[in-house]
């Protein structure tokens, strides 16, 4: 009798799983598809360098340590207790049980001493510097991005169909920002799965209003509020106890029992989460308003730079017109239901976007994408029933999937490339190598940040490598500078780097992102940041990079100093300015002029005559002041010198560097081309910045021209919005055949190969 009932239940089960995955064949195959590419390349993935991410596994032990005390307030404890927990059930006794074989000793401290077991094998289990919960942190974080693929096909499918669902989650699986996102232990990717978790309970509400139901999304908005101070996830649950007041015909419903226990039950599971909260509010206030400052909360203006990067990066060109499409169609098509993901979308870029100054750090947006997807999902879905009234129904479906893979392919290849770029070793690895390899003894070397290993850092020391802080704000900067200092070696870090060249990312003037459809390189090599590194450019012997789909990667970049010239050769060329005829032209590539350029009659250094240089207010924008074309002989040594006078402004007080001499060489002479700043030539060269002291200097700049260049120019250009006036006067041109021998020959120069994509980041991470 029970064998026969066995047998029963067995067929049972089997038929339920077999119809199960038939049902659930194609959401299967896409969350396992987002799976895939969420976990691919999170080891060894990004650097242990994220200065957030310490709020996942570091958090979530100290949580452990400390009777679940989380040792911050900056962030709320969702992520590292969801973490904390996971660890508990799975990392951990895999780890204990790992410690036990190894040293069987350690089983006797387990179950009589538990509390000194734990701390005295604290990196065998968390690893060195937490390294293993540092990745078992970024695994939980690939699985939540994964469950928000199935989140949101479980909500979109409940608020219309499933072909909504499918659509969206298609949408979601591939999306570039979220499938990032998950590969970090970061909040973000974590809320957008509960924010979603929200929705769904929203939706369940708005079908019917039991108490069950309110009591459900209460609670649900409440942990998403408690992985990251944001309250968008009450906005739809408070909107769908809104429409049921207008169902019910009654204002008084809004204060009805079951909204009042959802929101004692929503407090409650805020402070089981967050117990330690209440009792350090005073500390709990003040991280808080670090970040509220840091945000530029409250202060209202309408930021355009985060549209620019979910258009071109962040989403996709064709995903972001689907969410518009799609968020236009279901407005006329389901008002009443587009109120529901609208609320939390609208609210959310409201605030990024023009309440504060969230956008700039593109990885909020991971929270909203799957809201954003069901629009996309829903567009797709009525072009769907479009077709199928004038198509027979496997055309119109084979269309629509070939669309859907069309407006995905991009999104879906940037998703890979990152993912794949993480799958390799961390770039200072082979830097590591090369330096233990190549890098000769007694040498002087101007490097950022490198984050080496102590192996390599104790050999340099062995060779008596000298190494200083290379920084952008602080210089050298130019090559100029290194060689004076007697630098051999300098290496940059394009992670440390893009703190000097993001300002592009808040320009003034909103029409400039219109002249963009990427990072505008143009702008940015023509700053003197970076003019520095493309003149540096020319004398690389290393680079470790990855693509720039693996957002702010460490890139390095080795660069050899060639030696300081000895002799700058025989004058060719002299501009004095001694007549208004003789000043150098205004060139600016953006359509207005940053600087004004006038020629002063009264002003010079030896005799009446200089070319006088101030601002108009827009700030860091490259412009400069520069003459025509000078035809030139390939391989020579080129120098120019000039005399330059900053005067200071009235009320002066510290000592400031600006303005520069900078040569451009041209393989031909095209006067149109040459008088927008946008292009750049062939090679460059520029000169330290002049302190501001109000007396004349000399300035010098030198470069070997390109054997195929024959043009140069000579121009000067400010680095800032001046607030006072610069002069310039005297300045002549040499040549000469005498070039300096090159330092270190068993290490030669190799033509870069770096993007300019996986230098200039088009966002933080």
């Amino acid at each position: 009798m029970f064998k026969i009932v066995g047998k029963r239940v067995k067929a049972i089960s089997a038929n339920s799983l077999k119809n199960f995955l038939k049902e659930n064949f194609l959401i299967l195959v896409i969350i396992l598809l987002a799976f895939g590419l969420r976990a691919f390349g999170v080891y060894p993935g990004y650097p242990q360098i994220h200065p957030d991410e310490g709020t996942s596994y570091y958090t979530a032990i100290h949580l452990l340590y400390n009777w679940f005390e989380p040792g911050r307030f900056d962030y709320p404890a969702g992520m590292p207790l969801i973490h904390a927990l996971i660890y508990v059930v799975l990392f951990i006794p895999i780890m204990v049980g790992k410690t036990i074989l190894t040293n069987p000793q350690s089983i006797i401290e387990l179950l009589f001493n538990p509390s000194h077991f734990f701390t005295q094998y604290k990196d065998a289990i968390f690893g060195l510097r937490d390294i293993n919960a540092f990745f078992w942190s970024r695994y939980i974080a690939a699985t939540f991005g994964t469950l928000a693929v199935g989140m949101v096909y479980i909500t979109a499918k409940r608020l219309f169909n499933r072909e909504v669902g499918l659509f969206a989650a298609v949408f979601l699986a591939f999306n570039f920002r979220h499938v990032l996102g998950s590969h970090f232990g970061l909040p973000d990717v974590h809320n957008s799965f509960f924010a979603m978790l929200t929705l769904y309970a929203s939706v369940l509400l708005f079908e019917k209003n039991t108490r069950k139901r309110y009591i459900f999304a209460g609670i649900a908005a409440a942990i998403s509020f408690s992985l990251k101070y944001q309250p968008f996830a009450f906005l739809p649950f408070f909107l769908t106890h809104i429409i049921w007041a207008f169902r019910k015909k009654s204002v008084w419903y809004i204060f009805h029992s079951n909204m009042i226990l959802a929101g004692i039950c929503s407090i409650a599971t805020f402070l089981i989460i967050n117990p330690y909260y209440i009792f350090n509010i005073g500390e709990a206030m003040y991280q808080n308003s670090r970040d509220y400052l840091r945000y530029q909360m409250g202060i209202l203006h309408f930021r355009v730079y985060p549209y620019f990067y979910l258009f071109h990066w962040g989403i996709g060109e064709l995903p972001f017109i689907s969410i518009l499409g799609g968020l236009i169609a279901m407005l006329f098509k389901s008002p009443k239901k587009f109120i529901l993901p609208f609320s939390f979308a609208f609210v959310f870029m409201f605030v990024m976007t023009v309440y504060s100054n969230g956008g700039i750090y593109p990885r909020n947006f991971t929270t909203v994408m799957p809201y954003l997807m069901i629009f996309a999902g829903y567009l797709m879905y009525i072009l769907h029933v479009i077709l199928r009234k004038f198509l027979k129904k496997g055309v119109s479906l084979n269309m629509i999937i070939m669309l859907l893979i069309v407006i995905n392919f991009s999104p879906a290849k940037d998703s890979f490339i990152s993912s794949y770029e993480y799958s390799k070793p961390w770039t200072f690895v082979p830097l590591s190598k090369w330096l233990d390899k190549n890098i000769p003894k007694d040498v002087f070397i101007r490097n950022y940040l490198l984050f080496l290993p102590y192996k390599t850092v104790a050999g340099l020391r062995e060779k008596n490598v000298t190494q200083l802080e290379w920084s952008y704000d602080k210089g050298p900067n130019s090559l100029a500078e290194f060689q004076e200092e007697g630098a051999d070696f300098s290496i940059i870090n394009s992670y440390i780097y893009q703190s000097g060249i993001y300002q592009w990312r808040e320009f003034s003037d909103s029409k400039m992102y219109l002249k963009y459809n990427t990072v505008p390189f143009d702008y940015l090599e023509n700053s003197f940041l970076g003019l520095a590194v493309k003149e540096l450019m020319q004398y690389t012997v290393f680079e470790a990079y990855k693509q720039w789909q693996a957002q702010e990667t460490s890139n390095y970049v080795v660069f050899k100093i060639p030696s300081k010239p000895k002799e700058i050769g025989n004058k060719i060329l002299s501009f004095t300015f001694d007549k208004k005829e003789t000043a150098w032209k205004l060139r600016s590539t953006l359509g207005f002029d940053p600087i004004k350029s006038v020629w002063d009659g009264m002003t010079g250094r030896t005799e009446k005559g200089s070319i006088k240089i101030s601002g108009t207010g827009n700030r860091t924008v490259p412009s400069r002041v520069g003459g025509s074309p000078i035809q030139i002989t390939g391989g020579k040594l080129y120098t120019v010198t000039g005399w330059v006078k900053n005067s200071p402004p009235k009320f002066h007080i510290y000592p400031e560097e600006d303005g520069y001499l900078r040569l451009d060489f041209y393989r031909s002479n095209n006067e149109k081309e040459l008088d927008t700043l946008g292009l750049l030539g062939v090679a460059i060269s520029q000169r330290a910045k002049v302190t501001t002291d109000g007396e004349w200097i000399q300035v010098q700049v030198s470069m070997v021209a390109p054997k195929d260049a024959k043009y140069l120019t000579i121009s000067f250009q400010p680095t800032e919005s001046i607030l006072y006036n610069l002069y310039l006067d005297d300045v002549d041109l040499y040549k000469t055949d005498n070039i300096p021998s090159e330092p270190f020959k068993e290490i030669p120069y190799i033509k870069s190969t770096i993007p300019k994509e996986s230098l200039y980041f088009n966002g933080f991470l």
